[in-house]
C-alpha cells in the first residue's frame, strides 16, 4: 500500500452528500457492505451495474475490458470526477462498509486507488496479512491482486472511493 496524494476530503464530501442521499433508499446497509459506481460504460447507466463480481457482467466476458469499459462519469461532480481522471481509474465506485462487518478474503484482478472518505483508527485495511490504517484526505494505491479484506471493526459506516487502475 502507497499513500499518493492529499485531496481536499471536504470538497468529496460535499460532492458525495447529495448522491448519498439521493440513494438512500437503496443503500439499505443493515449489515453488509453496499456501493454505487461513479463511471459506467455509458454516461446514462444505472449506477447499481457493474456492482460486485465481474463474473455478473452482461457487456463483456472479458473480464479485464469488461471493467474497462466503465470510464464514462454518471454524475456532475467535478472535484471527484477530476481526482479519477488525474489518477487513470476506471470502474470507480462508491464503497460503503457497516459497522461490525468485513468483506471476504480475497483478490482482484486489477489493482485498486482508495480514497477513504469516511474512516477512523477502528477500520483496518489488511493486506497479505499486514494491517493498515487508511486515513481521511489521502489516495492510496493498493496493489488488490493480492489477498485483501477491509473490517469496520467501529461504530460508524466506512465509505471509501475505490476506483481499479
Amino acid at each position: 500500500m502507497k499513500e499518493l496524494d492529499k485531496v481536499d476530503i471536504l470538497k468529496i464530501k460535499e460532492e458525495l452528500n447529495p448522491l448519498l442521499e439521493k440513494y438512500k433508499t437503496e443503500l439499505v446497509l443493515k449489515t453488509r457492505p453496499t456501493a454505487f459506481c461513479l463511471q459506467g460504460i455509458s454516461e446514462d447507466q444505472d449506477p447499481f451495474y457493474g456492482l460486485g463480481s465481474v463474473w455478473d457482467f452482461t457487456h463483456s466476458k472479458d473480464m479485464k475490458k469488461g471493467e474497462e469499459a466503465f470510464s464514462h462519469f454518471l454524475f456532475d461532480i467535478p472535484y471527484i470526477n477530476e481526482l479519477i481522471k488525474k489518477h487513470k481509474m476506471f470502474r470507480t465506485r462508491v464503497m460503503l462498509q457497516p459497522s461490525a462487518s468485513c468483506y471476504t478474503y480475497h483478490k482482484d484482478f486489477t489493482p485498486r486507488k482508495h480514497i477513504p472518505v469516511i474512516t477512523n483508527n477502528d477500520c483496518l485495511f489488511i493486506l497479505e496479512d499486514i494491517v493498515y490504517r487508511m486515513k481521511e484526505g489521502l489516495i492510496y494505491f493498493v496493489d488488490t491482486t493480492k489477498q485483501h479484506t477491509a473490517v469496520n471493526g467501529s461504530k460508524k459506516t466506512r465509505i471509501h472511493i475505490v476506483g481499479n487502475v
